[in-house]
């Protein structure tokens, strides 16, 4: 085994990374890497993750794995040639690591998984953006197959755990059936091999 991916299978950003080696066809090992030790900060300097090893060279930042996973090994391309279509892609990823990430998963999933502090006006106040987020995702869906494009590239692999993780809460639960186009992209999704082999533990 020459791929190493080192992380917590529940994380999105671990996840994005799997998808992204099924997808092409990679085999990894998905490795446990104990939170602030000296082994994680002598594998990321600011001890995040998820962080790649491929032979002898160190990866991190999920962006950054993902496109060196795409360029270097064989398999469908995750990234369209055409720059437009690439820009759009670009533009997405950026847009669900900065935007999405931080209402969906920091501020609604992990209060409801019980990892971070529960308070439930908060919650409550966070469903008009919650509601804007989705919406612009479903928009997007109705100009193309997948968010970019007609194919699937990277930006699909970045939204499809966070939006996993959000329909099992009872906001999400409710919300998100109301975006015909969001649904019929997830559940397209949900029939690959890449989500359903990364599928984590609950």
């Amino acid at each position: 085994m020459s791929v190493f991916i080192y992380g917590p299978p529940q994380s999105t950003y671990v996840r994005t990374v799997r998808m992204a080696c099924a997808e092409k066809n990679v085999p990894y090992e998905l490795k446990h890497v104990e939170f602030d030790s000296p082994d994680h900060k002598s594998l990321h300097p600011f001890a995040r993750i998820p962080i790649l090893r491929h032979r002898d060279f160190i990866l991190c930042e999920s962006s950054a794995i993902t496109r060196y996973i795409d360029q270097v090994f064989d398999g469908p391309p995750l990234r369209p040639d055409n720059a437009r279509k690439r820009g759009l892609m670009n533009q997405w990823v950026s847009t669900v690591m900065d935007y999405y990430y931080d209402v969906m998963i920091r501020s609604l999933v992990l209060p409801r998984l019980g990892l971070a502090e529960l308070d439930e006006k908060l919650i409550a106040a966070l469903r008009p953006r919650l509601e804007h987020q989705l919406g612009v995702a479903d928009k997007a869906l109705s100009e193309h197959k997948y968010l970019a494009c007609d194919e699937l590239t990277l930006a699909d692999l970045f939204l499809a755990p966070i939006i996993a993780f959000v329909m099992k809460t009872p906001e999400g639960g409710r919300a998100v059936p109301g975006y015909a186009n969001l649904v019929r992209w997830m559940r397209d999704i949900m029939e690959r091999d890449s989500f359903t082999s990364s599928a984590p533990p609950l």
